[in-house]
């Protein structure tokens, strides 16, 4: 009689679910791990990215005795713009200058013409912003847009960029980042000629392009035939994250050097508006324990804590914003933009269906003579 015998090749059914089950319990042990490797290897490219941006900050210093880069045009500087249309524009403040700047430099290095790129945007926002990193594209004779000012964990301005054309010439439809309980969030449509593609996920503080911010307050600025305190002439805050008070300026931005930083170690150039490479949600940077990457102006990167930050000033009069305590005032609205991440919603700051924030490095007290971290805020309005 022959006797069955089992195939050395074949498992039974318990076998094989103890396999299974061996599988499941490997995944779910490096998936996290996994998980934490891609996030610091986002952080790591985002502070490559803004050692890059140190190193070419430095170098334009070195060529054009001593500047802080930033779009520097001032009215009447269009009429040296290579497009008929820049420099037949109607402009008289700082910011449509510096708009009609970063317009000319996109439309170079982009490859649009003035059909593809309108100047409907002369108007209405402050470049400075998102848009001083143009200036280096130009100085360094690179193509748009520049992969380098996006940060890793940014996919929408990421996605933005990677369609550009389509971008520019047909408008582009989000919906904001930011849920708020209280609030119905429509979908935006930014139209046709939108500048986003261009943007830089990484905002240089104020007092890099506005000079007002290192001057004392009560000193005398001549502006025409007039004489205007300086502090009068500073770029303030406003109740919203997404807006700022110019003052209506005629001068322009920019005119800032190296050397009139006081403590560059300690003061922050360019930061990450949001804390993406921590945790499960994004962060707004002045939001209680928030970490992000920032460039200082000694030319190091590192992940620095809101809560190790020195408070802001409303630059108009010249106030350090603490509180009775020595807390540091919550000074601003958030108010999400179109390519904000979604924020961990159980923080504190917030009040109501809104969120309250500090005013922080984006606002340094006394502007390049000031200190971010690592000291105690300086008043030279005092």
């Amino acid at each position: 009689m022959k006797s069955m015998k089992r195939s050395g090749s074949a498992f039974t059914l318990i076998e094989l679910l103890v396999v299974i089950a061996i599988i499941a319990l490997l995944i779910g042990i490096l998936l996290p791990a996994l998980g934490e490797a891609r996030r610091a290897g986002r952080l790591s490219q985002a502070l490559s990215n803004l050692r890059t941006v140190n190193q070419a900050a430095a170098s334009y210093g070195a060529q054009f005795n001593d500047s802080l880069y930033t779009l520097s045009w001032r009215p009447g500087d269009q009429a040296n713009s290579a497009f008929d249309d820049i420099r037949g524009a109607s402009i008289n403040t700082g910011t449509g200058a510096g708009a009609a700047q970063a317009i000319d430099i996109i439309r170079r290095f982009a490859s649009l013409d003035e059909d593809e790129l309108g100047t409907q945007r002369l108007t209405g926002w402050i470049p400075h912003v998102l848009y001083s990193h143009l200036v280096l594209i130009d100085f360094i004779n690179q193509k748009l847009p520049e992969e380098v000012m996006i940060d890793p964990g940014d996919k929408l301005r990421q996605e933005a960029a990677n369609n550009y054309r389509e971008v520019v010439l047909n408008g582009i439809r989000v919906v904001p980042g930011v849920n708020l309980d209280a609030q119905n969030y429509e979908p935006l449509q930014w139209d046709a000629g939108t500048t986003t593609p261009f943007s830089s996920s990484y905002q240089l503080t104020v007092a890099h392009y506005d000079a007002m911010q290192s001057i004392t307050g009560e000193t005398d600025i001549r502006v025409g035939g007039d004489s205007t305190k300086a502090k009068d002439l500073r770029v303030t805050p406003t109740e919203s994250t997404n807006t700022f008070n110019t003052q209506g300026s005629p001068l322009g931005y920019g005119g800032n050097k190296f050397s009139r930083i006081s403590f560059p170690s300690s003061k922050v150039m360019l930061y990450d508006e949001f804390s993406r490479h921590f945790g499960n949600q994004a962060k707004y940077f002045a939001q209680d324990n928030s970490s992000v990457p920032n460039a200082f102006y000694d030319g190091s990167v590192r992940v620095t804590q809101s809560n190790d930050a020195n408070p802001g000033w409303e630059a108009a009069s010249g106030q350090i914003l603490l509180n009775s305590a020595g807390d540091a005032v919550r000074g601003v609205i958030y108010e999400g933009g179109p390519l904000d991440p979604p924020l961990a919603t159980n923080i504190r700051e917030r009040q109501g269906n809104r969120y309250r924030f500090n005013i922080l490095y984006n606002y340094t007290a006394s502007g390049l003579r000031g200190v971010d971290f690592g000291g105690e805020p300086v008043n030279i309005d005092d």
